[in-house]
Parts: C-alpha cells; structure tokens; sequence
C-alpha cells in the first residue's frame, strides 16, 4: 500500500502584511490622484492668467476672442482688458476685411477722436494714410506699379511722358481730347454698349493734360479759393490727367454734371463700368479718402482690378493699401 503524499500547506499572508499591502495600495492611489488634481488646479490656474480666459471672462465670444488673439500684439490686449468690459469696437475692428494688424495702434488713436465714425471708415482712412493732412508727406509715384497711385499725397515728375497717346474721335468726344490708346479702345466699347442699351451717347469733357496745362487749370480753380481747387481740382503732378488714363464723362443728353450725375446713363455707368475696366475715382461718399469730388472722373485700371473695387466697394487707394502695400 503506497504512502499517500502530504500537500504542502498554501501559503497565507500574515494579517499585519495584508493590512500594509491594502494601506499602500491605498497610499499609492491617494497619492497618484493627489497628483492628477493638483496638476488640474495648476493648469486651471494657469488658464484663467490668460488673455484668452480673461477676454471671455468680460463678455467676448469664443469666436471674437480667437481674432482679438489672432489679429492684435499681445502687448496691446491688456489695455483691452483694462476696460473689464466687452467692447464692440474690437471685435469689429478684426472682423474687418482690410484690417491691417500693423495699423492698430493707429486704428485706436483715431477711433478715440472719432467714435461716431463708422469702423470701415476708419480702416480705409488708416490704410490710406488719409488721416494725414492734404499734400504733406508727398512721396514719388512708382510707375512701375500697376495700377499708378496718384493723389494728394503721391505726385508724378512734371517730365513724367504718357505712353500711346491718340485722339478721341468727336462722335464719342468733345474737341481737344485724347487719351491712352488701351483706354480708348475700353472707352469705345462702353460707349457703345451705352448707347445700345439706353440711346444715349457718353462724352468725354476732359481727358490727357500735361503738367504745364494741369497747372493752368488749377490756378484757375485757385481763383475761387484755396480749398475750392483743392476738393474739385488736382494740383499739377497730382492729376491722374498727366497719365492718359483718366476720362471726365458727361453725355450728350446730360451735358452737365449735375444732370450727368442723376442720369440713367451714369447709374448705368456704377453699375457696368467695371466690365470694360473703368472705376469711378472720386465717389462723393469717400471724399475723406480720395480728398477729392468729382464722381464723374473715371479711371482706367483694367477689368480685373476694377472688378474687386466695384464688388468690394472701394477705392484706388484702398485697394492699393491693401493688396499691394500690404
């Protein structure tokens, strides 16, 4: 009869060993979520010393917060929260398509003189320097550059030769005009189809002048006052005249301005006259960026660049601004 085998006896933890294992079990998973929440409350409190966190804290949005963040230094954001206010003025002003981050300090420096101005304006005076006083600051014009940018404070050298000048034929043209010969050909076709769709015949009153003739023009201007010459004439060196690019229209059925202006041939102008590359320079309603009145004043820039100014609705010089200089 075989021996039968004793089992060896488990092995059994002491009570005083159990009790460590469960004490540091305990221990260590305190310890390990100790961690986690003191690492949470660091980073919260890290969090809320932000621009992000304070600017939403005072009333901004998620979205209005993120272009504040992404469209203005940082050094000027704690000015923004000194006000412990949502304002409006600064998520507008990033909100805005030709807002230029650059120009913010001065955005702010003329909002504070002109609060009932609207936002866009601000912008589009800014970016075109317009806030300058008339003819100081005066730089050479470059052109080189497509489209040339002349005005009160860009002038064009008295030898400055327009290229390809011809004459404008008198059936679309009062006598002693002549223009650019690319801006005749446009100008041909426009009058044309005018014609077609309304019966009348555009005229052109004013068209290439030289330095020494724009001169006389001014001073006849000048006669009246200072400042009638300056909002409805150029100075010499100033006048887009000089280039062969620019037309004064009138038609012969609206022979003055006046009538011109409130013709259904001039609304059909600022409707269409972008198709054949022409922009009127000189709206009225941006005098405050232009420096001038002469809405019927039209400038030849061709037809990609006239149709972003007449769907955007801007200047020359805004467009300038912002998608050359810029």
């Amino acid at each position: 009869m075989k021996k039968k085998r004793r089992r060896k006896p488990k092995y059994r933890l002491k009570e005083s060993a159990k009790r460590f294992l469960i004490y540091f079990s305990v221990s260590a998973l305190l310890l390990l979520y100790g961690t986690i929440k003191c690492t949470e409350l660091i980073k919260d409190y890290q969090y809320r010393q932000t621009h992000e966190y304070k600017l939403l804290t005072i009333g901004y949005t998620e979205e209005e917060t993120e272009r504040i963040l992404n469209n203005i230094d940082e050094k000027y954001i704690d000015k923004i929260l000194e006000e412990e206010k949502k304002n409006e003025f600064y998520s507008s002003l990033t909100k805005e398509k030709y807002y230029i981050k650059e120009n913010y300090k001065k955005y702010l420096n003329y909002y504070q003189y002109h609060k009932t101005t609207d936002i866009k304006e601000i912008i589009g005076i800014i970016n075109t320097n317009s806030n300058q006083e008339w003819y100081t600051n005066i730089k050479n014009v470059d052109t080189t550059k497509n489209p040339i940018l002349i005005n009160k404070y860009n002038i064009i050298s008295e030898e400055y030769e327009a290229q390809d000048i011809i004459k404008i034929n008198l059936q679309t043209s009062y006598s002693n005009n002549s223009a650019n010969k690319e801006v005749i050909d446009a100008y041909y076709e426009m009058h044309e189809a005018v014609k077609t769709e309304l019966n009348v015949n555009l005229m052109v009153v004013a068209s290439y002048r030289s330095y020494k003739n724009q001169a006389i023009k001014y001073a006849e201007y000048k006669k009246v006052s200072l400042e009638y010459a300056d909002t409805f004439c150029e100075r010499p060196g100033h006048s887009e005249h000089q280039t062969g690019l620019a037309l004064d229209l009138v038609s012969l059925k609206n022979y003055t301005q006046k009538t011109f202006l409130e013709s259904e041939e001039y609304k059909w102008l600022q409707q269409n006259a972008y198709k054949y590359g022409f922009i009127i320079r000189y709206p009225n309603e941006k005098y405050k960026i232009t420096g001038y009145k002469e809405p019927n004043h039209f400038r030849y820039v061709g037809k990609d660049i006239a149709k972003i100014i007449h769907e955007e609705n801007i200047t020359l010089e805004e467009y300038y601004a912002f998608y050359i200089a810029k």
